[in-house]
This record gives structure tokens, C-alpha cells and sequence, in this order.
């Protein structure tokens, strides 16, 4: 049986305070619980967030609801997400469900002000 692209989700903090949360692989149905407890510490300081979607090959709607429920607790509870890197075929996902100009999508090197 062979295994598709490792899942992985990489914390790193950037010196403006910024938590950089880089995704790798495939986020999907048995991936995205992983992506979860990432993000959850995170969101629990309040941390700013990164999430460096350019490593990732695939998305499906679980990890997109996952994205889009950690925008609402963003907007919820005060502190900001970003998404950066996305590759077209990412970008394409989100287009799907109506959700590409609702989240905060930023290429590669756009300022996020």
C-alpha cells in the first residue's frame, strides 16, 4: 500500500511576535485533528497566525472548514490569521465553496496591511 505526502504542521515564531504555522502534505479528514492541536495553543495566547499553505499538495472540505472556522474564532476572540503561499490548486478549493475573497488569502511577499 503506498502512503501519500507526510502531513505535517510546523510552528515557528517570527521576532515580530507573529506564529508561523507552515502545512505540508495533504490536509484532509485524517490530517486536519493534527493541524487542530497546532493551532489551538495558539489560539488559546491569542497569537497572531501564519499559515504558510505553500508545502501544501492537497485540501479537502474538512481541511477548509477547519481553516475557515479558525478566521471566525480570529474575528471572534481578536487576534489575526493569515493564509500565505497557497498554490493554485489550494486556491482553487477554497474558490469551490465560495470561500476564496472571504478569508484573508495573501501571496507571497503582499504586506498584510
Amino acid at each position: 500500500m503506498e502512503e501519500g505526502p507526510v502531513f505535517e504542521a510546523a510552528v515557528a515564531r517570527a521576532g515580530d511576535g507573529i506564529a508561523q504555522v507552515k502545512v505540508s502534505g495533504e490536509l484532509d479528514l485524517l490530517t486536519a485533528p493534527e493541524l487542530q492541536a497546532a493551532l489551538e495553543p495558539l489560539q488559546a495566547e491569542g497569537a497572531d497566525i501564519e499559515l504558510d499553505l505553500g508545502e501544501l499538495e492537497f485540501i479537502d472540505s474538512t481541511g477548509v472548514h477547519l481553516i475557515l472556522q479558525t478566521y471566525q474564532a480570529s474575528r471572534r476572540d481578536g487576534w489575526e490569521l493569515v493564509l500565505s503561499g497557497a498554490t493554485e490548486e489550494v486556491r482553487r478549493a477554497f474558490e469551490l465553496v465560495g470561500l476564496l475573497d472571504r478569508l484573508p488569502f495573501r501571496d507571497r511577499g503582499q504586506s498584510s496591511s
